[in-house]
């Protein structure tokens, strides 16, 4: 769990607000290098040959053998706006991660990332795969039961 700030009346208090913000700085990057640096090679020998305890190859498990996350970004020294098309580049100085805000990732204490949704296209597919999730149907009644007597079967063996 993470760390309450100091109460407002103690904030005063430098050395205790100091204290708390060097712990949330700690915490934050202990975070991020343990769950947010992508790594396209993670699933694959160093000879580039599948891992034998893995179905695929990972993000380049494509034809053409490129990252399916995009990775590595592209850097920006300072949020932009680009006059051309109206996208925002947010500033990003880290081609293997991801944009963060540091208190979602403090307060979730998890890999969280950041997408602007401004643009037409990325609101457009944020809406569709929520809707397609809400509106999916579930699993029929047999099914279910199916597959938990496997499970029953595997276990027995």
């Amino acid at each position: 769990m993470p760390k309450l700030p100091p109460p407002i009346d103690k904030v005063g208090s430098t050395a205790i607000f100091s204290n708390w913000q060097q712990d949330f700085n700690k915490t934050v990057d202990d975070l991020m290098l343990k769950s947010n640096v992508h790594n396209c090679d993670k699933y694959t020998t160093k000879s580039g040959c599948k891992r034998k305890d893995k179905d695929s190859h990972g993000c380049k498990d494509n034809k053409w053998r490129r990252c399916k996350a995009r990775f590595p970004r592209p850097l920006f020294a300072q949020t932009t706006v680009d006059e051309d098309s109206g996208a925002i580049n947010m500033k990003k100085s880290e081609a293997w991660i991801n944009i963060i805000t540091q208190v979602v990732t403090y307060v979730f204490q998890y890999n969280t990332d950041i997408t602007c949704l401004l643009s037409g296209t990325a609101f457009e597919a944020v809406v569709m795969y929520v809707s397609d999730y809400i509106t999916k149907t579930s699993l029929k009644t047999h099914t279910i039961f199916d597959s938990i007597h496997s499970v029953f079967l595997k276990i027995a063996k």
